[in-house]
């Protein structure tokens, strides 16, 4: 039968089930819901070896059931057959008791049949000593008129009784007023028409608090009818408070707010929070866009949610409106006249790792279009000619799990289980387009950049491997590392063959084991996301067959945020914090083995990401990963994603915001404000000596700082500093070197836009930067990037 996870409980238990009826809600869909004919239309089961354990009587419309003893939760189960349709919604709605609070029912409408998978409702409810009227509302999935659904109420688990009555499952229906008017609703915490979890409060004042729990969802979901307003792109306001916001076991399971149709939940836009702290009341915005082809009179849902993750959420004053809002307000206090003071010993320092300034590269067919660049264009390779990176990784991320070296094209999954590109693989093979590989080893040759190699371990055998590894020397790559395989703890990134990190081991071990009686020197590297996953880190921390770690390290603008506000910009800023307490979760985890940062960047949605404010979360993961190696973290290397792309690109081409590739009527390339960034940190730290002082300043919470500046020696004796100012204000930089105040010349180059929140990009050949000269004084512009050359003179 259908299992669920479930709270065990020693204590007597009653639970009891009401019919609702409401002006929003359809007729009755559940048959003998009151009990008057006893278990007429339903079905009672209890296990035969559970017999003696549980007894049920119906009596006043009441069920009762009697437990002995306790009895396994899936063993007791209450069903009956419902005819729901896909993609309409629906709520389930009862009253119940229990003689104590620490008691919980399980409800779920799922599959009769095996493999009894779920149709959109999986839930807990508590219950109290006294009645208490609990409501669930859902969106019917995957119904299958081979495998009808079901409602199944889950009752075993306590010593004692537990008592049912009055079930009620009804359509919910829109509002007319709702659709008539063509206005958007209300959507007040306060209007009663909302539907919540268990660890979900909302108080007098209107707030509503969600507690997060690693084991299951916490949301809050309200249905609104579109009416006529359906074309028309809206946004939803509110205020946001929150506490220790951090993902679950994976990245994606975080605290956010979604908008989503009704009859295609995956169609979502939503804003996403994690490892992130906002002690004060901090303004959201979520835009909604048509664009996604919702019809008229169709519905959304509007959720707030806390999906299997840790921390505290509150928010207040939900509303939604057409006018589009302005720019965000600065997500902190700002002092009055902010000072960072960097006090430089030149006796403490560390030679730079040059190979800390890499790259991804991608040049590879993707989605449905490729790219209107290769690796051998000649605006590539004046790139090249100027910024030199000293690793390239290849052929990327995602891709690189079914890439076959043999054919440079991808390798057809043999089902598309666990591989979401399924179908653009079986597109481009079809169509013959292939990744470049020729191009890539020509400009590895010819400008000595060292190549980390991402392996398809998915689909190739160890023979395979060595064979690939062979091949690639005997190119003339430099290879340093081997990935095995690209984030295979993501389930889209796997396939039959690896579901578990059992699987992953037991097809990493023999490859590593051949690679090295090849080469003994090469690395290889196994993957991983968050160093402390409980199913994926832990296990792999136990094995010493591997020579080192590739994780990817992002800060974030939240992956799907469309609209940046205030909140956004607080996460990118908090990227420093984010990306320090990884690093040293890892360095404890893993007892500081060498560790490879194949990607690394601020993820967010590409229309945010191309501004001043993305530039300055960027600069914050590069200082995170610039201090955990000065302290002495063994990072090997650590590549940017991406050098060249539609998404997070350092290079992009002209129209790339607007069009699709293979459409685009000009392919000029373009730079972006990362780019100019990635050549601000090369000038400075490349060939160089680190000095070891970090800067003291004003920070925007205990773990992020609003102003930062690291500083390195060169051949010629110069002291460089890179320094950023988070600040819409100027802030003054006091550097002192060897313990006195520097008085002398220097030259700053400033990387700042008039308008920090517009995407912006540059000719390849322009530099953007404005350099001023000056002595002693330093001030660092609001929201800036600067790079300083220091002279004693």
């Amino acid at each position: 039968m259908l299992t669920f996870n479930s709270i065990r409980s020693t204590f007597a238990c009653v639970l009891i089930l009401i019919v609702w009826s409401s002006s929003l809600f359809g007729d009755e869909l559940l048959k003998n819901q009151d009990f008057k004919n006893g278990l007429a239309n339903w079905t009672l089961h209890i296990p035969k070896k559970d017999k003696l354990h549980a007894t049920a009587k119906v009596e006043d419309g009441v069920l009762a059931v009697q437990f002995v003893s306790p009895v396994l939760p899936n063993n007791v189960q209450l069903i009956q057959k419902v005819a729901i349709e896909q993609g309409k919604s629906y709520q389930f709605a009862f009253d119940a008791k229990s003689g104590d609070d620490s008691v919980y029912i399980e409800v779920a409408c799922s599959q009769q049949n095996k493999p009894w998978g779920s149709l959109g409702l999986s839930t807990k409810r508590q219950l109290t000593p006294t009645w208490t009227r609990y409501q669930c509302r859902f969106i019917a999935s995957k119904v299958d008129p081979k495998n009808p659904p079901v409602i199944r109420l889950f009752l075993g688990n306590p010593a004692g009784e537990i008592q049912l009555r009055q079930l009620s499952l009804t359509e919910s229906l829109p509002q007319q007023n709702d659709q008539a008017t063509g206005e958007l609703p209300s959507v007040d915490l306060r209007n009663g028409r909302w539907s919540s979890d268990r660890g979900i409060t909302l108080d007098e004042h209107g707030v509503l608090t969600l507690v997060g729990n690693l084991k299951e969802d916490r949301k809050a979901n309200l249905i609104i009818p579109t009416g006529a307003f359906a074309d028309r792109t809206f946004y939803l306001l509110a205020e946001v408070q929150g506490t220790d916001l951090r993902s679950g076991a994976q990245w994606w399971l975080s605290p956010k707010i979604v908008i989503a149709r009704v009859d295609k939940p995956r169609a979502a836009q939503r804003k996403e929070f994690s490892k992130v702290e906002f002690p004060h009341w901090t303004p959201i915005v979520l835009a909604y866009k048509p664009s996604l082809g919702l019809p008229v009179a169709q519905q959304l849902l509007i959720q707030l949610r806390m999906e299997r993750c840790y921390g505290i959420m509150k928010i207040r004053n939900v509303r939604l409106t057409f006018d589009k809002p302005g720019a965000p307000a600065f997500p902190g206090i700002v002092p009055e006249k902010p000072v960072c003071n960097l006090a430089i010993d030149t006796s403490q320092r560390k030679t730079f790792n040059n190979y800390l300034l890499g790259m991804n590269s991608s040049f590879r067919p993707f989605g449905k279009w490729l790219p209107p660049h290769t690796y051998k264009s000649p605006e590539i390779r004046k790139v090249l000619d100027r910024i030199r990176p000293a690793v390239l990784r290849f052929p990327g991320g995602t891709i690189a799990n079914w890439y076959n070296y043999e054919t440079d094209m991808y390798q057809l999954p043999v089902t598309p289980e666990g591989c979401h590109l399924f179908s653009a693989i079986k597109y481009h093979n079809e169509a013959g387009h292939k990744f470049g590989f020729d191009g890539f080893a020509s400009i590895c040759r010819e400008y000595d950049i060292a190549t980390s190699l991402v392996f398809n371990i998915l689909q190739d055998s160890p023979e395979k491997c060595v064979a690939r590894l062979k091949d690639r020397k005997a190119r003339g790559l430099k290879v340093k590392w081997i990935e095995l395989g690209n984030e295979n703890d993501t389930p889209t990134q796997r396939g039959p063959q690896l579901r578990y990190v059992e699987d992953y081991i037991h097809l990493t071990k023999p490859i590593v084991k051949a690679l090295k009686a090849v080469d003994p020197e090469i690395l290889c590297a196994i993957n991983i996301a968050s160093p402390n996953s409980l199913d994926w880190s832990l296990p792999l921390s136990k094995e010493n067959y591997y020579d080192a770690v590739a994780m990817h390290t992002y800060g974030s603008f939240g992956f799907k945020n469309s609209f940046l506000d205030s909140a956004t910009v607080k996460m990118a800023f908090n990227s420093y914090g984010k990306v320090r307490q990884a690093l040293q979760s890892y360095r404890q985890i893993f007892n500081n083995r060498p560790l490879v940062l194949s990607e690394w960047g601020l993820n967010g949605n590409r229309d945010l990401s191309f501004n001043q404010m993305a530039t300055l979360g960027t600069s914050d993961v590069w200082f995170a990963i610039l201090d955990a190696f000065a302290e002495g973290t063994q990072i090997q290397m650590a590549t940017v994603h991406v050098f060249y792309g539609a998404h997070m690109g350092l290079y992009t081409w002209k129209g790339s915001e607007r069009s699709n590739p293979v459409e685009a009527k000009g392919t000029t390339l373009r730079k972006h404000s990362d780019a100019v960034w990635f050549d601000m940190a090369a000038a400075t730290f490349r060939d160089a000596e680190l000095l070891l002082a970090k800067s003291e300043g004003p920070m925007l919470d205990e773990k992020s700082p609003a102003v930062i500046a690291r500083a390195t020696i060169n051949a010629k004796g110069e002291v460089q500093i890179l320094a950023v100012n988070k600040y819409p204000t100027p802030c003054e930089l006091k550097v002192t070197i060897d313990g006195a105040d520097h008085t002398g010349k220097w030259i700053r180059h400033t990387l700042a836009t008039p308008d920090p929140f517009t995407r912006i990009a540059y000719p390849i050949d322009q530099d953007p930067t404005v350099q001023k000269n000056g002595t002693g004084h330093l001030v660092l512009p609001p929201y800036s990037v600067n790079r300083i050359v220091l002279t004693t003179n």
